[in-house]
């Protein structure tokens, strides 16, 4: 539950020990109230990224450090459908200024998917956002096509929903305070382009995923 001491906000809960704690309400990843999130056996789990926090405030899992470092591939029909068994998939993460964003996966010659995001600020706190999803599944078009675009479309509303909760925290907490970890492979050199910093000098980040 969420409450606020002394103009504090904390998240109070049971920690998978059953006993009370209570920590400040805002996950140090990218600032979402914990509040929004669930205990696990792992501590208490954010509900944007899934980093977990035990009853003494120290990250207890970070699960995208797992899928970088080797995590098998999703184990359902749509993973066994996108991913075949023995591809490796190719992930790369592109960022243009202003703000255009642009994610490549590719699975093989003939199984591949591109979204390319445009991204317009209105307000401190608005983004005008304009999605182009494309894809190629030879010889499953046509069906990748029925089942991609709602799928797809799912998770981009997710995101959107998440980074409206997101403002609506910070607004509550302040300004933001993000924590970048190694997974966070493009995420710090954005913030850092906007902020007017030079790349200059700087290896590409690179990160490997098996399947």
């Amino acid at each position: 539950m969420a409450r606020t001491v002394l103009g504090e906000p904390l998240v109070i809960f049971r920690g998978p020990d059953g006993k009370a704690a209570a920590l400040i309400d805002r996950c140090a990843h990218r600032n979402l109230a914990l509040s929004r999130g669930k205990v696990t056996a792992d501590g208490l789990r954010c509900a944007y990224h899934g980093w977990a926090w035990g009853s003494d405030g120290h990250c207890t899992k970070i699960p995208s450090a797992c899928e970088v470092l080797g995590e098998e591939r999703m184990d359902s029909w749509i993973g066994k459908l996108l991913v075949p068994e023995g591809s490796r998939i190719r992930h790369v993460d592109r960022f243009q200024l202003p703000y255009v964003t642009r994610v490549d996966y590719r699975m093989s010659e003939t199984r591949q998917y591109v979204v390319m995001s445009q991204c317009t600020p209105e307000t401190e706190d608005r983004t005008r956002v304009f999605t182009y999803l494309g894809f190629r599944f030879v010889p499953f078009g046509g069906l990748i096509q029925l089942i991609f675009q709602p799928f797809a479309g799912a998770i981009l509303n997710q995101d959107v929903e998440v980074l409206r909760q997101q403002t609506e925290d910070l607004r509550r907490t302040g300004a933001p305070r993000f924590l970048y970890h190694e997974t966070d492979a493009i995420a710090r050199g954005i913030r850092d382009l906007l902020d007017g910093k030079s790349l200059a000098g700087r290896p590409p980040e690179r990160k490997r995923l098996r399947v």
